[in-house]
């Protein structure tokens, strides 16, 4: 009895220890921690470290009023060796127990975990979002944007104003999850409140049937795939006078390593089903010189097709590879096309929606220009008087980030 108790309480010390045996191994750089035990696979699953500041609350005020414990309990949560095989292995269990009682029920899609915001699709080997709901405030949202790109061009009838949603698992026709919902946003809706504006912008429509979205988007990522966006850039082009001078693919280039776990698989703690990165090959393609953020970066910062040919790539399997192959999310990008004939310039106003495709719509002009609402701290207005020879501006975006206030921000010229 005596040897158990040891036993048991020595496995308890090494329990309430290990986050700190777990910190200060990381800090001493001398032992290589497996990603799954450490503290890194736990932080993309998590969306991120907690931000805990101990010694700012470090004080009896701060004890008294409970920020010290807090402190001090999201800093030790960030350290918990093997957190995330334990968040995978519990949001399995849960899953397991929701399959199981749909053996009664026989619906399409099933949450991933209890209260997750994600849904798995078995039949399709996919995972998304659920659908919006088409609440009054998020329809005022989408008659608030639409109204505020109208507005902007009837004070700059010059440029020529083109908008292109692009369409995910919460809106795109046929949704499995929006069909069991009783009032949930389509892309129709989003698209009829756009069009009753037509006339002072440009409209092309983003809609897809429910098989070209199987195709043309990844199974565990919001983005779409390479084909998605160069369907995006056919449209958009063909709207902005270059349809007989379209790109024409001439291969597809497939990375079957390495295993792309999105941010579906991410968020809805579900590594069942993974994806591969594609690009497209051309026989021709423009040469381009490139600013980021203002500094020079070279051409490959637009797609890492080198790196990925040489085997170079972040180890941890759920990396954002959209991101790291084609681009992360910038304030500005500049892109000079050194094609002598090029001519024009074009604001590309996108969220990373765009980040796999300005290099297309960059082939038709002379300078394209890439603007990120999240992220800069100008407005259109502040841009484009600074950028007299701007005459074609297009929008590229997902709804979530098309409606947001930031962006209408951006485009009322009201952001601080």
């Amino acid at each position: 009895m005596k040897f158990r108790s040891i036993l048991f309480a020595l496995v308890v010390c090494a329990l309430l220890c290990s986050p700190a045996a777990l910190w200060a191994l990381e800090r001493s750089n001398r032992i290589d921690i497996p990603s799954w035990l450490s503290t890194e696979d736990a932080a993309y699953l998590s969306g991120g470290r907690t931000n805990a500041d101990v010694a700012a609350v470090a004080s009896t005020q701060g004890f008294l009023s409970g920020k010290l414990q807090q402190a001090l309990e999201d800093e030790i949560g960030n350290y918990i060796p093997a957190k995330a095989t334990a968040l995978l292995t519990n949001a399995k269990l849960q899953y397991g127990a929701i399959s199981a009682s749909n053996l009664f029920f026989n619906w399409k899609c099933l949450p991933t975990f209890y209260g997750s915001t994600l849904a798995a699709v078995p039949s399709e080997h996919r995972l998304v979002d659920l659908a919006q709901v088409a609440t009054d405030d998020l329809l005022a949202s989408a008659e608030a944007t639409a109204a505020s790109l109208s507005n902007f061009c009837e004070q700059h009838p010059d440029i020529n104003l083109t908008v292109y949603l692009g369409p995910d698992s919460q809106n795109v026709d046929g949704s499995p999850t929006g069909s069991l919902m009783s009032n949930p946003l389509s892309y129709d809706d989003i698209e009829d409140i756009m069009k009753k504006q037509q006339g002072t912008f440009k409209w092309v429509s983003g809609a897809v049937s429910y098989d070209e979205f199987l195709q043309n988007w990844y199974n565990t990522d919001h983005h779409w795939n390479i084909r998605g966006a160069f369907q995006a850039y056919q449209r958009i082009a063909t709207a902005l006078g270059f349809g007989d001078k379209l790109l024409v693919p001439t291969s597809e280039l497939v990375f079957d390593e390495p295993i792309f776990l999105g941010s579906f698989a991410r968020r809805g703690l579900n590594a069942d089903y993974s994806d591969a990165i594609i690009d497209y090959v051309f026989e021709e393609f423009p040469d381009f010189s490139v600013k980021i953020n203002g500094e020079k970066a070279p051409a490959r910062s637009l797609a890492h097709e080198k790196d990925y040919r040489e085997d170079t790539w972040n180890e941890n399997a759920y990396a954002n590879r959209y991101a790291e192959y084609f681009h992360t999310d910038y304030a500005s990008i500049t892109l000079t096309n050194k094609d002598e004939d090029a001519a024009g310039e074009l604001l590309i106003v996108g969220d990373s929606y765009s980040n796999c495709m300005e290099r297309f719509l960059a082939s038709h002009y002379k300078k394209t220009y890439v603007l990120d609402p999240r992220h800069t701290s100008r407005t259109l207005d502040s841009f484009l008087a600074s950028h007299e020879n701007v005459k074609d501006v297009v929008f590229i975006m997902r709804s979530t980030n098309l409606l947001s206030q930031a962006t209408r921000d951006f485009i009322e010229g009201s952001k601080q």
